[in-house]
């Protein structure tokens, strides 16, 4: 079986991954978002991608793109996160890992090009684990992989549901439903990591695809480093107080 990593913009550090494994044993949904959520601060890493968003709307006539460069620190205290689009517009997400708390700000709020594309910052930092579990559907496989799969309500009643990895603690797939009745349909939007690569001791997400009935949307990173969330290139993209 593939033991490859897939991650949803997650670094997971391969020193980790055997004792997390380790402790692995059949947990209460809640529990196990809980322990999925917690993995990011055991990172403690950060990562540095550039490259570009594709878009194909159905019917617009050919596809279009825009260079895009994305920043993220999974530290102990918080997730930070930054996504500037096109070189002008920026998007930055903050979590702080003790209370759930976050905040989501943008320079272009009237004519938002990363939101027409189809992304949100919030949902590329996964801030969907901190919804609560409405309840935990069967058992999937995915990319190779078991995943428990739950199904997780917005604070705006919105229900998602989550593919992640038992054995390693991660995301792998998210579908996004506009309402509770139309879970057994198709989900408004898809979002998949489609490959990864190692650099260094961890693994990243270099191929992103969002999917929906109108659109298809793909990020696609070329530049990828990844390092410590303690490293001067962390800590000079994200200050610490």
């Amino acid at each position: 079986m593939n033991k490859k990593i897939w991650i949803f913009l997650m670094l997971v550090s391969l020193a980790a991954t055997g004792a997390v494994a380790a402790m692995m044993r059949p947990v209460p949904a809640a529990t196990f978002i809980k322990m999925t959520r917690d993995r990011a601060a055991m990172q403690n890493s950060f990562a540095d991608m550039r490259g570009k968003v594709t878009h194909f709307k159905r019917n617009s006539g050919g596809a279009v793109s825009y260079p895009v460069r994305f920043v993220i620190r999974f530290g102990k205290e918080k997730v930070q996160a930054r996504l500037q689009i096109n070189n002008n517009e920026v998007h930055d997400f903050e979590k702080t890992l003790s209370t759930g708390q976050s905040r989501v700000a943008t320079n272009n709020k009237s004519n938002n090009l990363l939101h027409s594309l189809g992304f949100r910052i919030e949902e590329l930092a996964m801030n969907f684990l901190e919804y609560p579990v409405h309840m935990e559907l069967p058992g999937d496989r995915y990319k190779s992989l078991n995943c428990r799969v739950l199904l997780l309500r917005s604070p705006d009643d919105k229900p998602i549901k989550v593919w992640i990895a038992s054995e390693y603690l991660f995301p792998m797939r998210a579908e996004f439903y506009d309402s509770i009745r139309n879970i057994n349909g198709k989900p408004e939007r898809t979002m998949e990591i489609t490959s990864f690569k190692k650099t260094g001791e961890y693994y990243v997400a270099t191929d992103i695809a969002l999917l929906s009935a109108d659109f298809r949307s793909r990020i696609s990173f070329s530049e990828c480093n990844a390092m410590s969330a303690d490293s001067p290139q962390a800590l000079a993209q994200f200050p610490q107080n």
